[in-house]
């Protein structure tokens, strides 16, 4: 009896806990994916051990995402048949090889293999996570508890764009690996995904895990419900094919393709990966390229659990429109100070690279920047979700590396001002597919989503099917 009532004191506690033990794996890859902002302008330098030039850099910076290319497909196959904790498990062992590599590393190859490794501990994160956060949730709190990808993300890299700039490459390597070595050490004592255990018949156990999850011991009617959707969409094929035949899975697809692609075509990546040479660019206010960075870093942090707290109060679209269209502004403020740089009165507007990257930072972080990590979990049944979440970070991973290889090749050739100017049409344009093809999935369950998607409205509200 008294454990029974020390949990219902707080009994969403073990659903918090596990989600954020297991994201301090997107800890690690925001860490690794910020690296090359504070590591890039000291390997450029004349002093460096190992000098690069600005070929090798746009490859130490985009290379993680050909990575992402093997990790997503094994972390998809490790979840469905291994269950999705010894994916977790999976995904943090190439953080951890990567610091390792990078702490070694007296040649340029080393330094590239080690990003290469670190890509598939991505690939294979981007995969999970979103799958086990959103099989473990409860309805109403599923998007605040997804949005924790995001936030964990950018706690990394604030942590690296406030370590980085301060200490030598190698020294930084070591303390970023105890990050991994924590998760080994902590994540163990979590349950699986109740829905992972009725995949495999574990009827008793799933039951068991529940419990846990809810803090109660009454769960019969909730595993019930699960029960009936795994039993429903496992009698349907599990194969790649059912992405593309079965219409509510190609919609599917097809959606967050767009959200994917709108995150990328935003120039985030480009920001993350180049934040402090893209400050060296720009004269502003006094201030250094590595304190701008920490401070992009601060705010994205602080917005991104902002999104976290909010989103399962305003709704996803609210959220994504207004993201899109305040991106858009910020980064038109950005392009015209990098169009008129050379301008004789430029001095009078030096605030405003910093105060466009701060802004954009605000608007993307609530919207563009955890959705569409944390809405996969939601359209997909659990039959095709792993394959569907790997197709999604493959996609993502490619769109990714195009942005980042092409950024400064083109920033070098025709100026700044284009591709800040390609980003903010993208962002602007971005705002008619989310108000016609996204639908709203905030408060539904993973079963009423589905008919939405099948083009079915769900009784009793004012959800519309999908338009698109």
């Amino acid at each position: 009896m008294a454990e029974k009532n020390s949990t219902c004191l707080t009994p969403r506690w073990r659903q918090y806990a596990a989600v954020i033990i297991s994201t301090f794996a997107m800890f690690a890859s925001g860490m690794h994916y910020s690296w090359t902002s504070p590591s890039l302008p000291k390997l450029f330098s004349n002093d460096s051990t190992i000098r690069i030039n600005t070929e090798q850099g746009s490859w130490l910076a985009s290379i993680s995402l050909l990575g992402d290319l093997i990790g997503a497909p094994v972390g998809a196959f490790i979840a469905d048949y291994l269950g999705r904790k010894e994916a977790v498990f999976f995904s943090v062992t190439p953080y951890l090889i990567g610091w390792i590599l990078i702490a070694v590393a007296e040649s340029y190859p080393i330094l590239l293999l080690a990003r290469f490794v670190v890509g598939i501990g991505d690939g294979s994160s981007y995969t999970i996570l979103p799958m086990y956060i959103g099989e473990i949730s409860d309805n109403d709190i599923r998007g605040r508890l997804g949005n924790f990808i995001q936030v964990m993300a950018d706690f990394g890299a604030l942590c690296l764009y406030s370590i980085g700039p301060f200490v030598s490459i190698k020294t930084m390597a070591v303390i970023s690996s105890v990050i991994p070595i924590l998760i080994y050490i902590v994540f163990p004592w979590f349950p699986e995904s109740p829905y992972h255990l009725l995949i495999h018949g574990d009827y008793d156990k799933a039951r068991k895990v529940l419990q846990k999850f809810r803090g109660r011991m009454e769960v019969d009617n909730e595993l019930k419900e699960m029960n009936k959707i795994v039993v429903k969409q496992s009698a349907m094929s599990s194969s790649w094919k059912e992405l593309f035949v079965t219409r509510s899975n190609l919609k599917a697809l097809l959606i967050l393709m767009g959200l994917k692609t709108i995150q990328q075509f935003s120039g985030i990546s480009v920001v993350l990966v180049y934040t402090e040479l893209i400050f060296e660019s720009a004269t502003h206010n006094g201030l250094s390229p590595s304190i701008s960075a920490i401070i992009v870093g601060a705010v994205q942090l602080v917005f991104s659990f902002f999104s976290a707290v909010v989103v399962d109060y305003v709704g996803r679209k609210p959220l994504l429109i207004a993201s899109s269209l305040g991106c858009a502004i910020c980064l038109g403020g950005q392009t015209l100070y990098f169009y008129f740089q050379n301008h004789p009165n430029i001095e009078y507007f030096q605030w405003l690279p910093i105060t466009s990257m701060i802004g954009y930072i605000i608007m993307y972080s609530y919207g563009l920047g955890a959705l569409p990590f944390m809405m996969p979990s939601e359209l997909f049944p659990t039959n095709i979700k792993a394959k569907a979440l790997c197709i999604m970070d493959v996609y993502l991973a490619l769109a990714a590396f195009v942005v980042i290889k092409l950024y400064y090749p083109t920033a070098m050739m025709f100026g700044f001002y284009v591709p800040f100017a390609f980003f903010t049409f993208s962002c602007l344009i971005s705002i008619f597919f989310i108000v016609f093809c996204v639908p709203e999935t905030k408060g539904r369950s993973l079963d009423e989503i589905q008919e939405i998607l099948k083009g079915k409205g769900i009784k009793g509200n004012q959800t519309a099917p999908c338009k698109c």
